[in-house]
């Protein structure tokens, strides 16, 4: 599905912005302990983390926090603000636009102010032929059960998000069951956990397992993934697209791709893990959904999806929304 991207032109603003710390001294303080300098920032980059599937064992705004104090722009602070898509859109309504958003699938408001970024490699997020978002982290999906033989499936409890699309995994794995139930995450997992069948879970519904000790086996669903969190430029002050664009490319490099374990996600190139999620294959992934796909889309299609009321016409559309890799 291809969407055209408005441009919109923003004022150019510049500006110096001096944080001064506080710092508690001892009443007998020799004159070399005290700051010679305070810290000043040429450029103050406000980025907005929006989740819209869950994650792995941590937060990925805290984790773009940690991971910006080591980014090498110069005189640059990245400040995160963490988001729901309620919030954010309330924001942008508000005249609040990000210099940098963090996202995934249905964060469509924002659409209009990404910019064009340099070609790579992943091709969800392209539109029209240009890239306007790089991918830095991933889940997948992963069909769970706790016996290793368990077909036919009785019944298949699907984990669904308001934004995700888990029967794309079903159709492109060939899944079949007697009965299936789409049923929000946590309820999915304590469904499952009670005894009530197979569950087409997440990375989150391994990690959750793995914590509690629980025997389990996981088939790996890696043809299609829309668990993918993209980064993109939206400033609106040209002075900056050059350092935030620099920033995008920054998550994409091995210091930081390396550290994607800390937060229980994948990379996006290599898979790191041993055991759990290490048998699920990046490179098997072929189809996604593209991060500009409409919201309001995505919310219809689930509902016929959802409501078992899938039609020749629900099939057509939404092979018409994926993404090949």
């Amino acid at each position: 599905m291809k969407k055209v991207l408005k441009i919109i032109l923003c004022a150019i603003t510049v500006g110096v912005v001096i944080f001064a710390p506080a710092v508690a001294y001892k009443k007998t303080s020799s004159v070399e302990s005290f700051p010679k300098t305070t810290p000043t920032y040429k450029t103050v980059v406000k980025l907005w983390n929006i989740d819209v599937f869950e994650g792995g064992i941590g937060s990925r705004g805290d984790f773009l926090s940690k991971v910006s104090l080591g980014f090498k722009g110069s005189g640059t602070l990245v400040m995160v603000i963490s988001h729901t898509v309620e919030s954010a859109k309330k924001s942008v309504e508000k005249g609040e636009i990000p210099d940098i958003v963090s996202f995934g699938v249905g964060v469509d408001f924002l659409t209009p102010y990404v910019k064009k970024l340099s070609e790579t490699e992943f091709k969800g997020g392209e539109n029209g032929g240009q890239t306007y978002a790089y991918p830095w982290c991933r889940g997948g999906y992963f069909l769970i059960t706790k016996t290793e033989d368990n077909q036919p499936i009785d019944q298949l409890i699907v984990s669904q998000n308001e934004y995700n699309m888990p029967y794309g995994a079903i159709n492109m794995s060939k899944l079949s069951a007697i009965d299936t139930v789409f049923e929000e995450p946590l309820k999915a997992y304590t469904d499952f956990l009670s005894g009530k069948g197979a569950l087409l879970g997440t990375q989150r519904d391994i990690w959750r397992l793995q914590k509690r000790g629980v025997s389990f086996f996981a088939k790996p669903l890696e043809k299609f993934c829309d668990l993918i969190q993209y980064v993109a430029v939206t400033t609106c002050e040209e002075s900056k697209f050059s350092v935030c664009h620099d920033f995008c490319k920054y998550l994409l490099s091995n210091g930081v791709q390396n550290k994607i374990t800390e937060i229980g996600m994948f990379p996006m190139k290599n898979n790191p893990y041993a055991d759990g999620l290490g048998q699920y294959q990046l490179k098997n992934t072929e189809y996604t959904v593209s991060p500009f796909t409409s919201a309001q889309f995505i919310k219809e299609l689930n509902k016929e999806f959802t409501a078992q009321k899938i039609t020749n016409d629900s099939l057509l559309r939404f092979k018409n929304v994926l993404k090949r890799l």
